[in-house]
């Protein structure tokens, strides 16, 4: 009689159950670490927001308003107070970017904080305000 070479159904289970701890243990480790990285881009794009809107402002002698939002960084708004200054690529290198979670950032002008503006990423879950990230005006002095 001739032994069939194989594994059997308990070393394969074994198997298994080694790989499925190994996966339980690292898993959250690596989610962790890639919400970080979301809002590791979330700042970097809101870095990027910030000079645009600082260019915005050298080119027009004041920010976007409220009602012309990030919108004014790529299209020129017809209540410009400068329209031949708007550059014909805008103020952004592509298009108005959606944040890591692949929402609009929200425009607050002027900004809570007193700030001539806040940039604002609802962050992971848009119902909990305590993981937004925002981000002030890094000129803390209200726009004239």
């Amino acid at each position: 009689m001739q032994r069939r070479r194989g594994f059997t159904f308990l070393e394969v289970m074994v198997v298994l159950l080694v790989l499925g701890l190994l996966a339980a243990l690292v898993t959250p480790s690596v989610l962790s670490m890639l919400e970080e990285s979301k809002k590791k881009v979330a700042r970097l794009q809101m870095d990027e927001l910030h000079a645009a809107l600082k260019a915005f402002r050298l080119d027009q002698d004041r920010y976007p308003t409220a009602s012309e939002g990030l919108n004014a960084l790529v299209q020129k708004a017809p209540t410009l107070p400068h329209p031949d200054r708007f550059p014909a690529a805008g103020y952004l290198s592509a298009a108005l970017p959606l944040d890591p979670w692949g929402r609009p950032y929200l425009y607050l002008a002027p900004g809570r904080s007193g700030a001539a503006y806040e940039l604002i990423s609802r962050g992971p879950d848009p119902e909990q305000p305590e993981d937004d990230l925002v981000s002030p005006c890094p000129d803390l002095r209200l726009s004239p």
